[in-house]
């Protein structure tokens, strides 16, 4: 491996690439082993298409008004 890539490289490269194929959130997360989807969308959340990035913050919005009641 080239020096500046360690080991802890290695499942971010192949969460963004998961994702740049089309693979749902809720796969990378599962495959990560991540106990949130949140936290999968705040890290990844760059590689999803910008339609399924728009319905996971439509997602939060609701989540939001739910935690609120």
């Amino acid at each position: 491996m080239p020096p500046k890539v360690t080991p802890h490289c290695l499942p971010h490269t192949y969460a963004s690439l998961l994702l740049q194929q089309g693979e749902s959130i809720v796969y990378v997360r599962r495959q990560l082993g991540y106990a949130s989807i949140q936290l999968t969308v705040d890290t990844y959340g760059k590689w999803l298409p910008m339609g399924n990035k728009a319905a996971v913050d439509r997602l939060d919005t609701v989540a939001s008004v739910v935690r609120h009641k």
